[in-house]
């Protein structure tokens, strides 16, 4: 299988570990496919492992011998069987294919979409989990592949659980292939949710209220198989 990995013109984590995981499967030809990269907050997001202080997905794929392009050079994706999301802005909705571009949400859609899913699904008391799906031009829909539930135990700190919920997510990219065959079982599943509309980053003053408000998760999701 042909595969392009989007990622940003400059060293990424989550780009770099899932191209580190694809590599080591030993069974893709892989193609990163580079997006310039656009600042947007200058807010730091604490649930997430620091995603710019980092070694270089690009100087990894150039020691593996992986070529990297542009995402809008000319028949970038020619030859490629699917594209998958490490790192991006969003992407010109022209060259979007369907069921093509696969990316993995941190939240459960279309419960819950946009920005800080974690946060937000913790403070309204929501299920947490991840969404292997295809990208459509709408924000975070798209035809679901898995959801991926991340588990709670008693013991858990809110970072412990943030850590969990984002390895996850990880692993659910590097190990696609798994979960787009048609037959789905208990831990492949897909759970029918109600849609809600996109979340913008969480107020300082909703976060002030995270640990409390994931007590109370524990205590409602603790044994939630």
């Amino acid at each position: 299988m042909k595969i392009g990995l989007i990622t940003y013109d400059k060293p990424h984590l989550k780009s770099y570990q899932i191209l580190k995981g694809l590599i080591k499967k030993n069974k893709y030809q892989i193609k990163l496919l580079l997006v310039k990269f656009k600042k947007r907050s200058k807010k730091k997001n604490d649930h997430r492992p620091h995603q710019f202080k980092t070694k270089s997905q690009i100087k990894l794929a150039k020691v593996n011998n992986i070529k990297s392009v542009y995402f809008n050079k000319k028949n970038c994706l020619s030859k490629i069987d699917v594209a998958i999301i490490g790192g991006a802005n969003l992407l010109n909705y022209r060259i979007i294919k369907k069921n093509y571009i696969l990316n993995c949400h941190s939240g459960l859609i279309p419960q819950t979409r946009g920005l800080d899913s974690i946060k937000w699904s913790i403070y309204k008391n929501e299920l947490v989990g991840n969404t292997l799906h295809y990208i459509d031009q709408s924000v975070d829909k798209g035809n679901i592949v898995c959801h991926k539930i991340t588990k709670v135990y008693k013991s858990d700190r809110l970072s412990n659980f943030y850590k969990r919920h984002y390895n996850n997510e990880i692993k659910l990219l590097i190990n696609f292939e798994n979960f787009l065959k048609k037959k789905m079982n208990k831990k492949n599943r897909i759970i029918k949710l109600r849609s809600k509309s996109p979340t913008l980053r969480m107020p300082e003053k909703f976060e002030l209220k995270l640990k409390d408000k994931f007590e109370i998760y524990k205590k409602k999701f603790i044994n939630y198989v």
